[in-house]
């Protein structure tokens, strides 16, 4: 009865302070999230990359970007990155490109464009996703 009683003790307090939550963390973020952009716009994104566990991870970090317009969608998916950080590590870069004046065929009407951002750390299990997101406008 008195190792129960402990055990239960231990766990409420865990309970009641919670855990450190450890994860291998992506965070996106861009001036033009959420606004209008056309052709020969500039957009640009920073990715911020955290290994907040207490271990050497290898991280597979993807990116997807899916295009819906009134008439279809277009999924677009680049190939993994893998990095190895240290624990508590950074890293963060900026992607910068602009929009081209003659561009394929795509859906018509203004296109959501969405940027899916997934960080997975293979040591430790975790993952993490983030989005930007932008309203293609070629009129």
């Amino acid at each position: 009865m008195t190792r129960k009683m402990t055990y239960l003790a231990v766990l409420s307090v865990l309970f009641v302070m919670g855990s450190t939550a450890q994860a291998v963390v992506i965070d996106m973020n861009s001036p033009q999230d959420g606004l209008t952009v056309g052709r020969g716009d500039t957009i640009q994104m920073t990715v911020k990359l955290t290994n907040d566990t207490d271990i050497k991870d290898v991280v597979n970090v993807r990116f997807r970007m899916t295009l819906t317009g009134d008439d279809k969608s277009i999924v677009l998916q680049g190939r993994p990155m893998r990095l190895r950080m240290e624990p508590g590590q950074e890293l963060e870069w900026t992607v910068e490109t602009t929009i081209p004046e003659f561009l394929p065929p795509l859906p018509t009407g203004p296109i959501d464009i969405v940027i899916i951002g997934r960080a997975e750390g293979l040591k430790s299990g975790t993952e993490s996703n983030d989005t930007v997101s932008f309203i293609l406008d070629l009129s």
